[in-house]
């Protein structure tokens, strides 16, 4: 049994572990995809052995090959996400508007550490569409 009082810093050095857990998994999502690994073990698609590697679904695979590919263009947020700074909801919402708009990068990097997630989804929107 956890102690009342220890919960929110043993919560917290979770959510740490799972920030750098998606980090590296999203950062070594296309360069899994490049060696072509899949093909030589059977996978119909880098998504689908990532997939299957991870316990989850193709699309979801499929959202991480992607801001894993925008991420080599994007290095304040790949290096945000690096260091923990990001989960990787917050790192997709931002890749995605940032290879849109990169001049919108440091400000949605900005938006993510001092606002909610909506906040920073809808920070995206507003700057991926102009």
């Amino acid at each position: 049994m956890v102690r009342r009082s220890d919960v929110g810093d043993l919560f917290g050095l979770f959510i740490n572990l799972e920030r750098t857990a998606a980090a590296g998994r999203i950062l070594l999502a296309q360069r899994l995809a490049d060696t072509q690994l899949w093909k030589d073990d059977g996978y119909r698609s880098a998504a689908a052995q990532q997939a299957d590697l991870g316990g989850t679904s193709t699309g979801r695979a499929t959202a991480d090959l992607s801001t894993s590919e925008r991420l080599r263009k994007l290095e304040r947020t790949a290096e945000a996400l690096r260091q923990g700074k990001l989960s990787a909801e917050q790192a997709e919402l931002i890749s995605d508007a940032a290879t849109i708009n990169p001049s919108a990068e440091q400000d949605l990097l900005g938006a993510a550490e001092s606002g909610s997630a909506k906040n920073l989804k809808d920070e995206a929107g507003r700057k991926s569409c102009c």
